[in-house]
């Protein structure tokens, strides 16, 4: 107890050392045990890491010659197992396991402590064998894997068993014991070679009880003539013993063992436990001591070793001493007593070391010391010390060195082994791969060599790695063609390849441009021709083939420096390069290591720290530590993580959306593999998507497995969506997941790729949750899916082997969320997989973070898959029953089912098919599940998940079905407006097609028209349920359903249910996928899409335009008579057709046609009779489908009635519709199977009832009378036919009720258009119309209008509605007429009389004068000639009284004075209107417009004052004129006018800007423009001008002469 407690006061002192010096020991031993001080040294270990060890600061200063060293090490002599005893042994063979008996009885039992001499093996199980006198038997045990005896010799090897007998000496009569080189059967010896020895001599030493025997294998001989090998032992045998008398015998723990002086061979480089060394590559001057796989001491000295042939490893402490003498031998000292003086001696003296020696490792770092160093002490040959280093003190003096002892200051440093390299292999090889065209491209080179050993290293962390160069020599760059090829890594121990073999496929590298270290982790290898025997590797082999065919580069690919390491990282290979963390989060690390070591985290973006954080390593080996949550985006981080003396930089990390993708082959089918494998291939450029590739099984498949979750996923990296190869190798389902999550989400989003082909649940759920569910666990054991310790398993797949490889070691991680795509492994036994499914959302949810077991878990219902047995066809209807009952269980907790039966199953891509159950096409699975995601987790708000079944009500002859989850409403995928999938039963349970109908939002009534008393209906339940095509409003198809309760399953149905396979031929839309075992063409596996119908005499297609439901119907253009079959040897669609009473179809024929139905059965044709007894049924032409019906019942052979019909159709092969008709078109559609026989007709019934439906009260109108009369008729028709139902009668009845109902509203409607005033005025019209009329026509104006607007608005025709329409025009029209002839003559009546007009009376009377102009004649005539003459005798008058009232006259400016000395312009103003202005006048002559101004206000005229001075001094006229006349006046230019008038002469004959010969003037001065501030040409101004005064003179004369 004291020194427990020294111990833990220890750790704690030295943790506060180390946290506060951020300094401390730099190593991690193994995730059990740990390189930590015992009380008696420093315990190393090599179980996990490869070791962790010291090494010397410096090289040792002299030549060593002696070396002392204490350690603690046990070495166990080898033995092998041949019978435990506890084999299963019974009459005959099993578990390789064989007996031959005579009179004997065999069975197991335990050795109990009664029994004499049995003190050692008491409670051992051992084999009892009971004979009789004279009795013979053999035991066989077959031996895998084999025995290999090939490193010692006889000599040091012997069996050694326990054996019972009840009699003694005498028991054996005869008989051998025997060693085989092949595995045996019961009896005797055989060919393969053998050594063995008598039983009989044995049978001399025995004693009554149990006997231990030791026989030497020298006393075994050859045996049957043939060299028998010691390196490949398969059998032990005690074959063909005889018993001389009645006994009982026993046999229990019969192995080989190696005897205590055997010596195996040694080699100094490999599998040794090194104390004290400096053996590399880099220094010749070894010195080193070691102990041997046997525990036997060596000393190498230089290339020399020297070895005492004894094993001191028994698990106490024990000082070895190694010392040169003087003359060259090796003396071995064992607790300071001489042990062995070699008998050779050293041949030459080594000089001092050239590199440091390392304690607990080689100089290299390998062959780690596994066990306790107390301290070591080396001196040189003149006996001084150069080295001691204690290894015993206690821990709270450790730091990170040991000091040196010896004075000469040589620390010892710690340092842990991170890949601890075992042996380079001398593999190398370059070769350029001509791509051309073809995918014969082979890059392809093996090596043999000389063996190595590794069998000391975890197989679990061995590694290859090497340099691979890889350059495009045709398109620089380019790595896409290494996406497609396949091949292998293998390393053998059987000197060639297939044999002894380790393999990783090639398409697991993360092949990269340029030259780069690629790592190859063997334990997710697989083996090929048995195990590889670690201790003996002797052989690699590099080969990759099967590039795509269209590969057509040349590449260069060179691979050299190849390295067998055992890797030791403390840290997880999901944090490195690339990786990524889940948004919002923390940001989780983990790992292992040595107790109380440090472990330092910093988060940095670019050079900025943003967080540390340290914690050490607890008890237990395994650290954890967190930085805080951070939002997603597109910023780059680094993380710098330190454990103990490890460190790593993890560059390139993002923070986003982060999603694991699990299930098994449709989830892992890779994006090469996708039928657009070239299209998202090239595509790939989104370095925004990150996935963790994992191997498909990192620790291997086929041995045994980890119990308990492993710590890290040896083999995973991290890719890249903008690299070909690793978008090439990830899930095609979660890649397109991915890329749509971050298109629509804008950060980075990860994949964890985890699916693994083939696999069951059970293999994904952890023990510790299948423990802890005890209703999972007691299915699991009822099932034998249950494991523990006592029988774990020794192949992947199985319960929790998959969750402990794969998921267990990214417990802690934080994710956004699960997609999950599995189930088609568990479908044999899916009655359990609702349990399953939903323990495994909880355990996942609380391993990643989420306690309340609310993590997003998204899964799909698998695809449709025919499961080769007829036994078979609903499995799938059954698991997804199952499934959806797992989603019940979490319906709440961010659960979300999809369905997938409605997307592409192609399966074969350039003729090679992926095996039908894995659909290639993956792109819109892999959309509907980011869709889900969307809408469920970010906030998307629509449906997000599968609608299901809620409930069923039958009623009025059908079943109604009622969905939840529908979104917006359900509705029919594709271009089919009408629900297919569903089959609907009576109270027989036998279940027939069925028609659907959409309700309301969520409800869909399911009938058929010959299932009269409908209970359950069942949707989309068989494996082939791809034509099932109900879904909600974001097009995720309906679960699966059946509304009968029952809990059966796949293995266990219940026969009351008598399904109805898919039969998509019926529907007539396409043409089926089916299972043809017939049909092998392109690797199809007989699955695809083939001919649904034959036709003799035509051919068939489909139309999309003439159907009568669906997305088509099936149309046949035949020459005359034709037969059409359906194809019924597929196996999905095969039918019992004895469960069905009646077969119907719709048609549609281009001339009259005879049709008959015959079906095959045996080697008969039978006729099946029409519906109503007929032969066969005529019909005709029609625009709508006829459908006709057959009474399966009634069958004739030659003419004759079939009395057992049922037997006959139980057989049917074939079935012709046989139709008679002249060439044309005939069309079929809606194929139907029904429960009754009676003349079907439904069709008419349904024609009269859904056609006096269509009509509406207020709609009819009188062209439907001849269409209500027909169907009045019909109904009549229907109503005495014996073969209609008396509820369809009451249909019927109700009917015509409503037809008289319309008929008296289309009457109705008419008689509102014959009233008085509508009768009265029917012919009058404007040009007809008197005064008098006036009542009549506004009357029946308005009850037209009434109509229109009124009950009868919509019963009218629109030519009727358009003929009220145009009556009522016609009346308004004539109202009009008479209303404008009152107006006018009330309007003058209000004129003045003709000798009492004034000018003021002008624009009443005006106004009446136009109005009568605008009359028509008969509305004049109505106004009468007296009254018309009057209004024109006063307009005449009025008209002169204007004219003289209204000539222009000057207003302003009259007998102006201009003087000149002013210098202003003069002013004149007409009353004129200014829009009348034409032009004006001085002295007669018109004025050029350059000299004046005109504006409004009446009409303004500014004469400029440089045109006055041109005028002579006197008197001068001005005339304005105007449209209506011209105002006049006269003004007088002053004295002092001498402005170009210098010759005293008038200007006014020259003013219009020209010269005396028109020419114009060129003198700028006597230019003088108007006031207008345009700056204009004047030549364009003149013509402007001119035409501006020609037009206004034009109109001026006008106005005069229509004003008389």
């Amino acid at each position: 107890m004291k020194n427990y407690l020294k111990r833990i006061f220890s750790v704690v002192l030295a943790t506060m050392l180390i946290l506060g010096s951020l300094t401390g020991i730099k190593w991690i031993a193994g995730a059990e045990s740990t390189a930590a001080v015992s009380s008696n040294g420093l315990e190393f270990s090599t179980d996990r890491t490869g070791g962790t060890y010291l090494k010397l600061e410096k090289p040792l200063n002299s030549v060593p010659a002696k070396i002392e060293a204490t350690v603690n090490k046990t070495v166990e002599e080898p033995e092998w197992q041949l019978v435990d005893g506890n084999e299963e042994y019974k009459n005959g063979i099993n578990n390789n396991n064989t007996f031959t008996y005579s009179h004997v009885t065999i069975e197991n039992d335990t050795v109990t402590e009664e029994q004499p001499n049995s003190a050692e093996i008491a409670g051992s199980d051992y084999i009892k064998v009971a004979t009789t006198s004279n009795a013979t038997f053999s035991i066989v045990k077959n031996l895998s894997p084999s025995v290999d005896l090939s490193k010692y010799s006889p000599e040091d090897l012997e069996l050694d068993f326990w054996f019972y007998t009840s009699k003694g000496k005498t028991v054996f009569d005869g008989g051998w014991l025997l060693l085989s080189n092949g595995f045996e059967g019961f009896t005797g010896p055989n060919s393969k070679a053998a050594i063995g020895t008598s039983a009989a001599n044995i049978s001399k030493t025995l004693d009554i009880g149990w006997n231990h025997i030791t026989i030497p294998l020298t006393a075994f001989s050859q045996q049957f003539n043939s060299d028998f090998t010691y390196s490949d032992i398969k059998c032990f045998k005690f074959n063909g013993v005889k018993t001389s008398e009645a006994c009982v015998s026993g046999l229990t723990d019969v192995k080989i063992k190696v005897s205590g002086s055997a010596y195996s061979e040694t080699d100094p480089s490999v599998n040794n436990y090194t104390i004290f060394s400096n053996y590399s590559a880099n220094d010749s001057s070894v010195f080193a001591l070691y102990l041997t796989e046997n525990g036997f001491p060596a000393l190498l000295y230089g290339d020399k070793q020297f070895v005492l042939k004894k094993n001191i490893c028994n698990g106490k402490q024990v000082k070895i001493g190694a010392a040169v003498d003087d003359d060259g031998y090796v003396r071995f000292y064992i607790n300071g007593a001489l042990a062995e003086k070699t008998s050779e001696k050293i041949t030459s003296v080594i000089s001092a070391p050239q590199t440091p020696h390392s304690i607990g490792a080689d100089g290299s770092g390998n062959q780690c010391f596994n066990g306790i160093i107390s301290d070591v002490r080396v001196f040189n040959s003149d006996n001084k010390v150069i080295g001691n280093w204690d290894l015993s003190m206690d821990s709270d003096k450790i730091t990170e060195s040991i000091e040196d002892l010896s004075g000469n200051n040589n620390k010892a440093l710690f340092v842990r082994n991170q890949g601890r390299e075992i042996a380079k292999i001398p593999f190398s090889y370059e070769k350029t791969i001509e791509g051309k065209g073809t995918n014969t491209a082979t890059f392809w080179s093996g090596t043999a060599f000389g063996p190595i050993d590794a069998s000391k290293a975890d197989p679990a962390r061995l590694e290859l790695k090497m340099d691979i160069e890889i350059e495009n020599l045709t398109t620089p760059g380019k790595i896409s063609p290494f996406v497609y090829c396949e091949g292998q890594v293998e390393l053998t121990s059987g000197g060639k390849p297939d044999t002894n073999e380790k393999s990783v496929n090639v398409n697991t590298l993360n092949f990269k441009n340029g030259k780069n270290e690629y790592t190859v982790s063997l334990s997710s290898g697989s083996a090929t021709g048995g195990n590889i025997d670690y201790s003996a590797i002797n052989y690699m082999r590099i080969y990759i083939n099967n590039f795509n065919a269209d590969f057509s580069d040349n590449i260069r690919l060179k691979i050299d420096n190849v390295r067998l390491v055992e890797n030791s990282s403390a840290i997880p290979t999901l944090f490195s390069d690339g990786m990524i963390f889940q948004q919002n989060k923390t940001m989780n690390l983990w790992g292992n290591g040595a107790y109380g070591e440090p472990v330092i985290a910093t988060l940095k973006k670019g050079d900025t720290v943003l967080e540390t954080k340290k914690t050490i390593v607890p008890e237990d080996g395994k650290w954890q530590l967190c930085f805080d949550k951070r939002k997603g985006g597109y910023d780059k981080y680094q993380i710098e993580l330190t454990v103990g003396a490890e460190k790593r930089t993890i560059n390139d990390v993002v923070i986003g959306e982060l999603w694991l993708a699990g299930g098994q082959s449709n989830m892992e089918l890779q994006v090469y593999k996708d039928i657009d494998a070239e299209k998202l291939i090239d595509g790939a450029d989104n370095p925004n998507i990150r996935v963790f590739l994992e191997p498909t099984y990192p620790y291997g498949k086929n041995e045994k497995q980890p119990i308990q979750p492993k710590n890290d996923v040896p083999g995973a990296y991290w890719g890249y969506g903008n690299n070909p190869v690793n978008v090439g190798g990830m899930s095609s389902l979660a890649y397109t997941f991915a890329k749509q999550l971050q298109q629509k989400l804008d950060v980075p989003v990860g994949i964890i790729n985890s699916a693994i082909g083939g696999t069951v649940i059970e293999g994904w759920l952890s023990k510790a949750a299948v423990d802890g569910d005890s209703e999972v666990k007691s299915k699991l054991k009822e099932y034998k899916l249950y494991y523990d310790e006592t029988n774990w398993p020794d192949i992947a797949g199985k319960m929790s082997t998959l969750y402990n490889q794969k998921i267990g070691p990214l417990e802690g991680m934080n994710i956004a969320g699960v997609i999950w795509y599995q189930g088609e492994s568990n479908g044999k036994y899916s009655e359990i997989y609702d349990l399953e499914l939903d323990l495994l959302k909880r355990s996942w949810s609380k391993a990643f973070g989420y306690e309340n077991g609310d993590m997003p878990f998204i899964f799909t219902q698998v695809a449709p898959y025919y499961h080769h047995t007829k036994t078979d066809d609903n499995q799938l209807g059954y698991l997804s029953m199952y499934m959806e009952r797992a989603w019940r269980l979490s319906e709440n907790k961010n659960t979300a089912m999809l369905t997938i039966y409605d997307l592409p199953l192609e399966h074969v891509k350039n003729g090679k098919s992926a095996d039908p159950i894995h659909p290639r096409t993956k792109v819109p699975v892999g959309e509907r599940f980011a869709q889900s995601a969307l809408n469920m987790v970010y906030g998307g708000g629509k449906e997000y998940t599968a609608p299901v079944y809620k409930l069923a009500e039958v009623k009025d002859g059908a079943v109604y079905v009622t969905f939840d989850y529908t979104g917006d409403g359900l509705k029919a995928i594709g271009n089919s407006g009408d629900i297919h999938g569903f089959t609907v039963a009576g109270a027989d349970g036998v279940y027939v097609n069925a028609k659907a109908q959409i309700i309301d939002k969520n409800t869909v009534k399911v009938w058929n028209d010959r299932v009269e008393d409908p209970k359950n209906v069942i949707y989309a339940f068989d494996n082939y349920n791809q034509s099932a095509n109900l879904a909600n409003s974001e097009g995720i198809p309906a679960s699966p359903l059946r509304t009968v309760k029952l809990n059966d399953s796949t293995s266990k149905p219940d026969a009351s249910v008598k399904y109805f396979n898919s039969q998509d031929w019926m529907n007539a839309d396409k043409d089926a996928w089916v299972y043809d075992l017939d049909y092998t063409e392109n690797d199809s596996r007989n699955t695809g899409y083939r001919p649904s119908f034959e036709v003799n005499g035509g051919t068939y297609s489909y139309d999309s335009e003439i159907k009568a439901e669906g997305e088509a119907s099936l149309k046949v253009e035949h020459q005359g008579d034709f037969t059409l079959s359906p194809i019924l040897k597929y196996e999905n669609i095969s039918k019992n057709w004895s469960n069905f009473k009646s077969f119907s179809f719709k048609t549609k024929v281009s001339s009259n046609a005879e049709i008959k139905l015959v079906i095959k059965s045996g080697d008969n044709e039978y006729e099946v009779s029409a519906a109503g007894g007929k032969d066969s049924v005529l019909t005709a032409p029609t625009e709508s489908f006829k459908t006709l019906t057959f009474d399966l019942t009634s069958l004739k052979l030659n003419g004759q009635p079939v009395i057992d019909a049922a037997a006959v159709l139980n057989a049917v092969s074939s079935v012709m519709i046989q139709v008679k008709a002249k060439d044309g078109e005939a069309y079929f559609d809606e194929f139907m199977f029904g429960m009754n026989s009676k003349a079907d007709r439904t069709e008419e019934i349904n024609e009269v009832t859904d056609s006096v439906n269509g009509f509406n009260i207020k709609t009819v109108k009188a062209t439907d009378k001849e269409k209500l009369n027909s169907l009045s008729e019909k109904a009549d028709e229907l109503i005495k036919d014996n073969d209609v139902k008396e509820s369809d009668k009451a249909k019927l009845q109700e009917a015509k009720t409503n037809i008289t109902r319309l008929l008296s509203r289309i009457e109705d409607a008419e008689n509102a258009l014959k009233t008085e005033n509508i009768t009265k005025t029917a012919l009058i019209d404007s040009d007809t119309v008197k005064l008098s009329d006036k009542a009549a026509v506004s009357g029946a104006a308005d009850e037209l209008k009434a109509v229109l607007n009124g009950d009868y608005a919509d019963n009218y025709t629109d030519s009727q509605r358009t003929s009220i329409n145009n009556d009522i025009d016609r009346l308004e029209t004539a109202l009009k007429t008479v209303e404008k002839a009152e107006m006018t003559i009330e309007q003058a009546k209000e004129l003045p009389e003709l000798s009492k007009v004034k000018l003021n009376d002008k624009e009443a009377i005006d106004s009446l004068k136009n109005k009568i102009a605008l009359l028509t004649e008969n509305e004049k005539a109505l106004v009468g000639t007296d009254i018309l003459d009057e209004v024109n005798k006063l307009y005449e008058r009025v008209s002169e009284l204007y004219n003289i009232s209204h000539s222009p006259k000057i207003t302003e400016g009259a007998d102006a004075k201009w003087d000149p000395k002013n210098s202003v312009s003069v002013i004149f103003r007409s009353n004129a209107d200014f829009s009348e202005f034409i032009k004006v006048l001085i002295d007669g002559n018109e004025l050029d417009t350059k000299y004046y101004k005109a504006s409004s206000g009446s009409t303004v005229i500014e004469l400029y004052s440089d045109y006055l001075k041109t005028l002579s001094v006197g008197e001068h006229s001005i005339s304005i004129v105007s449209l209506n006349g011209h105002a006049d006046t006269v003004f007088t230019v002053l004295s002092g006018n001498t402005v170009n008038n210098e010759s005293g002469k008038d200007n006014t004959q020259n003013n219009t800007g020209k010269d005396n010969d028109g020419k114009k003037e060129n003198n700028s001065e006597q230019t003088v423009s108007p006031k207008t501030g345009d700056v204009q040409k004047v030549e364009l101004f003149d013509v402007l001008t001119v035409v501006s005064l020609s037009a206004l003179a034009i109109l001026a004369r006008k106005r005069q002469k229509k004003n008389g």
